[in-house]
């Protein structure tokens, strides 16, 4: 029977539970991996590591599927009628089709031109507990003085840009890709559970294009064991993540993003503590 090392069982809760939490899941990755290697664990090296967080990242992926398939499949829908005779291209489910691809962009072509910096940055837990106070607070102000009732089809294209490009910050360890498009869109003044639910839908081109990455990795790297690690990986991770989106769309309806904040607030000072104290290592290995 395969052995399944702690460091994979951890590390599938931690991606399944705060990938679409506004928390940064790669803080936490990096923080779970500093742990590990902390307490005497073997981990993998690196370059392992960052296939690894991509498989996590795949099996959130089809969690996130798999929870919004039909709200999925009506976005799909309006962006078939984009090629529809002049009437069906007046489709009500076009404008979000339009401005979810327009979000899209930056990241996924940002993403290519700084992938090295967020390999060698991505377990530097300093920049971590920065960006992961910095930017707790940024989703407060923009939780609490930008509220409003908007919707996601009646944001406007620069808007849909605007997020598009806070999304990109996302690419910087500890900022939250759900919590830094959660905070872009509440400044546009979208409704929590419009701006939680276009976040979740977002992640899915960014989470396709790191996977696509990170498959023909795996696949030239031709190692198997890491292979079936990563697989393994994906699905402990997909079935945290059901429990977390699910938590935070019932969370997005009734309550307020504090205390997320206050849970970033309070992380990125811990980490600065167990730093200060060199409790755990600057960037792990």
């Amino acid at each position: 029977m395969f052995d399944i090392p702690v460091w994979l069982w951890l590390q599938a809760f931690i991606q399944g539970i705060t990938e679409f939490l506004p928390v940064s899941s790669t803080g936490h990755l990096g923080l779970g991996w500093a742990t590990l290697e902390a307490l005497g664990f073997s981990v993998p090296s690196p370059a392992d590591q960052q296939l690894i967080d991509i498989a996590l990242h795949v099996g959130t992926l089809f969690a996130v599927i798999g929870y919004f398939f039909g709200p999925i499949l009506q976005v799909l829908g309006g962006g078939i009628a984009l090629f529809m005779p002049r009437k069906e291209r007046q489709d009500p489910r076009t404008p979000v089709f339009i401005r979810l691809v327009i979000a899209s962009l930056p990241a996924l072509l940002v993403g290519l031109l700084v992938s090295d910096f967020r390999e060698a940055y991505k377990n530097d837990l300093a920049l971590i507990a920065a960006t992961t106070i910095l930017f707790g607070i940024l989703l407060w102000v923009a939780d609490r003085f930008f509220w409003s009732t908007n919707k996601v089809r009646h944001m406007s294209l620069l808007g849909a840009l605007f997020v598009g490009f806070f999304q990109c910050l996302a690419l910087i360890p500890g900022v939250s890709r759900s919590g830094i498009t959660i905070t872009a869109g509440r400044f546009l003044g979208l409704e929590r559970e419009e701006a939680t639910r276009f976040s979740m839908l977002l992640s899915i081109p960014l989470i396709l294009g790191a996977g696509a990455f990170g498959a023909w990795e795996l696949y030239t790297s031709g190692v198997r064991l890491l292979t079936t690690q990563a697989v393994i990986a994906a699905v402990l991770a997909f079935l945290a993540a059901l429990g977390a989106i699910h938590v935070l769309m019932e969370l997005s309806r009734r309550a307020t993003f504090v205390p997320f904040v206050i849970y970033r607030l309070c992380l990125g000072l811990l980490i600065y503590l167990l730093l200060i104290f060199d409790l755990l290592p600057s960037v792990s290995a």
